[in-house]
């Protein structure tokens, strides 16, 4: 699988994850034992999205997509006050923050020498 394939088929699957309808009690339950809280969960996740970005899309700049993803999660929050799940500035502050850690986290990975 190429990496821009991974990118897109894992920025559909988070797309679905943050808009469908809300979680049952056990999910929940589930969610906020293995990942200790909403916040967590948006920050890995975005994280998660920069990385597989910068590497699927290595000559766009960094700061553009950290841009891009940020402004997908804050379209994603507004689209999830329409069909009934929780709307949150935090979540995209979360999403935020996760984009830069993953940004960083690319940066240090370039910078270490073998």
């Amino acid at each position: 699988m190429s990496l821009k394939s991974l990118f897109f088929t894992y920025l559909s699957f988070l797309t679905w994850l943050l808009l469908k309808p809300g979680v049952s009690e056990f999910e929940q339950k589930y969610l906020d034992f293995a990942l200790f809280n909403d916040k967590t969960a948006h920050t890995g996740t975005f994280g998660l999205l920069t990385v597989l970005g910068i590497f699927a899309f290595p000559r766009m700049q960094r700061y553009l997509l950290v841009l891009i993803f940020t402004l997908y999660g804050v379209i994603i929050e507004y689209i999830q006050r329409e069909v009934g799940r929780d709307f949150d500035y935090f979540d995209m502050l979360a999403d935020f923050f996760g984009c830069v850690l993953g940004a960083f986290f690319i940066w240090i990975l370039l910078r270490i020498k073998y």
